[in-house]
């Protein structure tokens, strides 16, 4: 990925997420990004409360792209295992 400006925009939303899942055509890879949230039933008891995974994203994006993310995520992984 080619360094450049990038503007920020002061409403774009902040998306918390603790996992993901990948599913791909032949022109494109799609990632579902999802947080584990408290099941809403309103059955609420103390040791029957589940978690679901609640599809926060969908993120498509060829395959050249996917790439560049996934070594831009990969770079600071390994700069933060060095510090």
């Amino acid at each position: 990925m080619s360094s450049r400006n990038i503007l920020i925009s002061e409403d774009m939303p902040e998306v918390n997420i603790t996992g993901g899942a990948i599913a791909t055509t032949p022109h494109n890879i799609h990632l579902f990004v999802y947080n584990d949230e408290i099941e809403k039933n309103g059955d609420f008891v103390k040791n029957n409360v589940n978690l679901v995974k609640k599809g926060k994203v969908e993120l498509v994006m060829s395959s050249d792209v996917a790439e560049d993310i996934a070594n831009l995520i990969l770079k600071e992984i390994r700069k933060d295992n060095l510090e």
